[in-house]
């Protein structure tokens, strides 16, 4: 029975000592390295394609680009140049680093950086294999002058949009405005707006609902007057006025009327046609022609757009490619100064 007891004590211990193996093989043994491509190796004409395509995307010209003769360490070393690159202030170097990554998703190739300070001159490296494919450094360079575009969005349809898709929209972290007309629907969600960091606009016409701030044909100087007032102390945070020329309002007697009061009270007038009205038949097509819109985009007083606020978000990638050359996503009202 004693022999008994002493057999299964031993054979619990040795259990006990596999299983506490095993944990620690586990834990600490090397284990095979995966990765997420195939075994293929990135070949270096690939990595310098997808470089200059990168160089491209932020609008790096060519001449900016030079190349630099590298001292071979040894006999092995591939590595024959280096890649001097100057770019702009406008130009974030983490920002290419990040988008070159994006392009090598998924490829067993290693990709560094080294600040010299935060948001300084950088050096990066493309490896495969544990050897160094590219070397560059990225060199900020004050003389170098590129033409800053400032582009704004003015969203509409603001009324259709449910609660969270709202919220949705004004988290965007772009400056944008949206245009409202004045009603009491409205009215509940003029602080989430500013609370937001965005900016509103006030769209005038004859079909305003609101009896308060109706603008109607038939109404004396002293009704507009009194209804603009209410106007101008309520929605006194939106940056300026809109009217659209095609509208009864503008065609009515009394436009000249409310024109003249919104000057005496310093309140800037913007009509619809001086924005670039943005629509297509499908995402694609609305992308197109907003792309189409950005490549002739040029001069210092910049472009305002005027977009559906359910197509907005479909127009972010093309609207982030855009900012990427240097370019700037503003209010609209800094813009339209």
């Amino acid at each position: 029975m004693l022999i008994k007891k002493k057999i299964i004590y031993t054979l619990i211990a040795v259990t006990v000592v596999l299983l506490i193996a095993n944990l620690l093989v586990e834990k600490y043994a090397d284990k095979p390295r995966y990765s997420s491509s195939s075994s293929r190796l990135v070949t270096k004409p690939e990595i310098e394609n997808k470089f200059k395509k990168v160089l491209t995307l932020y609008d790096i010209k060519p001449q900016w680009i030079k190349k630099g003769k590298l001292k071979k360490k040894n006999k092995t070393d591939s590595l024959e140049y280096y890649y001097k690159i100057k770019i702009p202030k406008s130009v974030l170097i983490p920002n290419l680093i990040k988008d070159l990554s994006k392009l090598f998703a998924g490829e067993d190739v290693i990709i560094t950086s080294e600040e010299q300070n935060n948001f300084g001159n950088s050096t990066l490296k493309i490896l495969t294999n544990k050897n160094i494919k590219l070397l560059a450094k990225f060199i900020y360079s004050k003389d170098l002058k590129t033409e800053r575009v400032n582009i704004g969005f003015i969203l509409t349809g603001i009324e259709d949009l449910s609660e969270d898709e709202l919220a949705h929209l004004l988290s965007i972290p772009l400056q944008f405005g949206l245009l409202i007309t004045p009603d009491r629907e409205i009215e509940g969600i003029i602080n989430k707006i500013s609370e937001a960091n965005k900016q509103f606009y006030i769209l005038l016409s004859e079909n305003i609902d609101d009896e308060r701030y109706e603008l109607n044909e038939d109404f004396t100087k002293e009704v507009l007057r009194v209804h603009l007032k209410h106007i101008f102390d309520f929605y006194k945070r939106g940056k300026f006025f809109v009217v659209d020329k095609k509208s009864e309002l503008y065609r009515s007697l009394v436009f000249e009327y409310i024109a003249k009061l919104l000057r005496r009270n310093l309140k800037k007038l913007y009509f619809l046609q001086d924005f670039i009205k943005l629509k297509g038949d499908s995402n694609e097509d609305l992308r197109s022609l907003l792309k189409f819109h950005l490549k002739n985009v040029s001069g210092k007083n910049g472009k305002v757009f005027l977009v559906d606020a359910a197509d907005f978000e479909n127009l972010l990638g093309e609207i982030l490619t855009f900012t990427k050359k240097g370019n700037s996503v503003k209010y609209p009202a800094r813009i339209l100064k």
